[in-house]
């Protein structure tokens, strides 16, 4: 007897509440408001590094691997900007220098300095960090322009900034990045 109360209490107010939720919407429409619309987040990843005390980021998008300091071997007549080239599983991959292409002071290469595989524009190439932080995921909404701090060199490359433990982080466009080491291209 008890389950029956039970079964009909429970029936009773699954009805009772969806009698109230009709009712709401009714009153909604009726006062002419618009259903609230839910924010659709765009999430994406940031590789986090460290170059002396600059926290900065690349988009998840455009790194392909992190790999652990290797030699480099140096290739004569090369700019500065490229420290070398790499073997990285039988690919010979060029190597950049971020420090001479945010034009940062020296470097701090130690046994926790990495090397980021990236692409972008149908470039790939490996861009020597000091150290890797973290690799995040964040909404895009929170990204904001860039602070007017630092070199010129590192505001031109900024896509964005944003906080991360205690730190602004300027996530830079390796699109930006690569052009530039490139040149504007030549006329047909």
């Amino acid at each position: 007897m008890r389950d029956l109360f039970e079964k009909k209490s429970h029936k009773n107010s699954e009805t009772r509440v969806d009698e109230v939720l009709a009712k709401l919407d009714r009153r909604r429409r009726n006062s002419g408001e618009e259903a609230p619309v839910e924010k659709v987040q765009e999430l994406i990843q940031l590789v986090i590094f460290t170059m002396d005390d600059l926290w900065c980021a690349f988009p998840g998008s455009s790194v392909l691997e992190i790999i652990p300091w290797t030699n480099i071997t140096p290739v004569p007549g090369c700019s500065s900007v490229i420290r070398g080239v790499i073997n990285v599983r039988g690919t010979i991959e060029s190597v950049l220098d971020l420090h001479v292409i945010l034009s940062l002071e020296d470097e701090n290469l130690s046994g926790r300095s990495r090397i980021l595989i990236g692409h972008a524009s149908g470039i790939r190439s490996g861009i020597l960090v000091d150290r890797v932080e973290d690799i995040i995921t964040i909404d895009k909404a929170i990204l904001r322009p860039p602070l007017d701090k630092g070199s010129s060199h590192i505001k031109y490359c900024s896509g964005g900034e944003t906080f991360y433990k205690d730190h602004y982080v300027n996530v830079l466009d390796m699109e930006k990045i690569f052009s530039d080491i490139l040149g504007p291209d030549p006329a047909p």
